[in-house]
């Protein structure tokens, strides 16, 4: 009788774990188009309310515009990680309402804290991006919890994957640990230890995104070992060549290799996508690998048409070039004041290319790493321009 009881028990908290995981997915699901709707709405708004301000403004309203408009661009950078973080609470309890205003509330104290902490612009957006890095790296160290059932991340309804790093969370992690780097290195002017943190960083992300039993993107990885290489060079001061390209992508497969080898010993009921890919081309031939590049291929272009990122890329890009390219000379202004600020923006959008090549959602990964490029640039104009108006 008690054996019969514990079975009981067991299968009641089984059944109640299921629906509770239901309620949730259902949730999210519904919520995620809204939030990621309004994310896109906002920022379009923003961009080009950023432009007329700037163009007008002068003097001391300035300085106060200049305000408004770090708090809103340290807001945009603060949100993905706020959807993550309220993956720690039952979400769906909340309902419609309270989800949007915990969402906000919790986006507001990280800018908040950010600001009353850290003294400048870009050592805001440092915190935050670092921040947003340490939660990703603890959430893969612990299983994924936050990627299951959060606004930015997957959903067993979908079921497009059930473990390990999405294609948003991947760009959201690709973006901020190249901000990191990035701010990293321009505040220290280019300095060794600098670089050599930044090494660590870009290769901490790789093991995080790609290793079998973490990430598990073979996407991700495709992308940020050749884009880091690069990155890291240019960060260094030094003009990229063939011979660096061709050496970033030999690199890139040492470390898919590196990776494979680790996903074949493991389990045969644990081994990921990467070893059941390889072992379909090793039993199909090539065919199926090209039938899995035509498929990628198809889907980026349904998604190219159908998302509301898409909407988000243009107005973005076109921030960044009023912001860069504005007043007339500062682009080369940067260059030689900023010059590690300019170089992982252009890394940045390397990257973006990159990952919009090999990732099958398409055009929703560069439009993610914009979220937090276009911040950074209008961070840096904000700085630069402060400094000129005092």
């Amino acid at each position: 009788t008690r054996l019969q009881g514990d079975w009981s028990s067991d299968v009641c908290s089984s059944d109640l774990h299921a629906v509770a995981l239901d309620s949730e997915a259902v949730f999210i699901d519904r919520m995620r188009t809204p939030i990621s709707t309004g994310y896109v709405v906002c920022q379009v708004l923003i961009y080009g309310l950023t432009i007329w301000l700037l163009s007008r403004r002068t003097g001391d309203a300035s300085l106060r515009v200049f305000r408004v408009l770090e708090a809103v661009a340290l807001g945009v950078v603060a949100l993905p990680v706020s959807t993550y973080l309220l993956g720690l609470v039952e979400q769906h309890a909340l309902g419609p309402w309270w989800f949007t205003l915990a969402l906000l509330v919790v986006d507001a104290a990280f800018v908040a804290i950010a600001w009353s902490v850290l003294r400048s612009p870009l050592d805001r957006l440092l915190g935050l991006s670092a921040v947003t890095v340490g939660v990703i790296f603890v959430d893969l160290a612990f299983g994924a919890p936050l990627q299951l059932n959060t606004v930015f991340s997957y959903s067993p309804i979908v079921a497009g994957r059930f473990a390990g790093l999405g294609n948003i969370a991947y760009s959201v992690l690709a973006a901020t640990s190249l901000i990191t780097a990035i701010v990293l290195v321009h505040r220290s002017r280019g300095g060794r230890r600098a670089l050599a943190g930044a090494a660590v960083i870009f290769s901490l992300t790789v093991i995080f995104d790609g290793a079998p039993m973490l990430g598990s993107d073979v996407g991700g990885v495709i992308a940020l070992v050749p884009g880091f290489v690069v990155a890291w060079f240019l960060l260094a001061g030094k003009r990229p060549d063939l011979k660096l390209v061709a050496g970033s992508v030999v690199a890139m497969i040492v470390v898919l290799g590196v990776f494979l080898a680790a996903d074949l010993a493991r389990p045969e009921e644990s081994r990921t996508h990467l070893a059941q890919l390889f072992e379909s081309v090793r039993d199909g031939g090539l065919g199926f690998l090209s039938d899995a590049i035509d498929r990628k291929v198809t889907t980026n272009l349904r998604v190219f048409r159908s998302t509301i990122w898409t909407y988000l890329v243009p107005p973005a890009l076109a921030l960044m070039a009023w912001l860069l390219l504005r007043p007339r000379g500062r682009w080369r202004q940067m260059a030689n004041e900023h010059p590690r600020l300019r170089a992982g923006l252009i890394a940045g959008l390397i990257l973006c290319v990159l990952g919009f090549a090999v990732n099958d959602s398409g055009i929703v990964v560069p439009a993610t790493m914009l979220s937090f490029l276009a911040p950074m640039a209008l961070l840096i104009h904000l700085s630069m321009a402060a400094r000129e108006v005092a």
